[in-house]
């Protein structure tokens, strides 16, 4: 097998291009680590990441991307159970391991949604991730949420903001919880 610090290097080493909030979190996970530098970089949106690293193709990307050993979907399940959003890291078309992350609420996205609820705003939080993730946040804020959001299966932002208005009765606004 392929141990959690190879794992973690190499997906930090795809990562090290993209500006994502999970890339970055992923690259600060590695920080300290000997990083080779990836020849190819390519993001595939609502999907992940691939890059050339070491002359090896790796992938970075949502479990609903590639087809998950069995062992290995029980533990995405569990992950996202407890509000964590995973990534699936696959070298040469293996996956190989997988990462969980979990947001981290700041103080003044508190304050950002309680002013927008005194202004009689209704904040909804869109993100790429699962659903028990997205909940994780709305239950510190009391903010509406819509899950898995994806520019492809959506048919892009409009789509997002379409649906967020018809579930919610919210309009839309750009922010984020880091």
């Amino acid at each position: 097998g392929v141990s959690d610090e190879e794992v973690l290097r190499l997906a930090a080493a795809a990562e090290t291009a993209s500006e994502h909030p999970i890339a970055r979190a992923i690259v600060a996970s590695a920080a300290g680590a000997d990083l080779p530098e990836p020849t190819m970089f390519a993001n595939v949106p609502g999907e992940g990441v691939q890059a050339n690293v070491a002359g090896e193709v790796i992938r970075v990307v949502r479990p609903d991307a590639v087809d998950l050993p069995a062992g290995l979907a029980d533990v995405v399940a569990e992950a996202e159970s407890l509000g964590q959003t995973v990534v699936i890291v696959a070298r040469e078309g293996r996956v190989i391991g997988a990462l969980a992350l979990a947001d981290t609420l700041k103080e003044h996205s508190r304050r950002a949604v309680r002013r927008f609820r005194e202004l009689g705003l209704t904040p909804v939080l869109l993100t790429g991730d699962n659903e028990r993730a997205a909940q994780v946040p709305e239950t510190k804020v009391q903010a509406g949420w819509l899950a898995q959001v994806n520019p492809r299966m959506l048919g892009g932002r409009m789509s997002a903001v379409w649906q967020c208005n018809l579930q919610h009765r919210a309009s839309p606004g750009m922010g984020g919880i880091e």
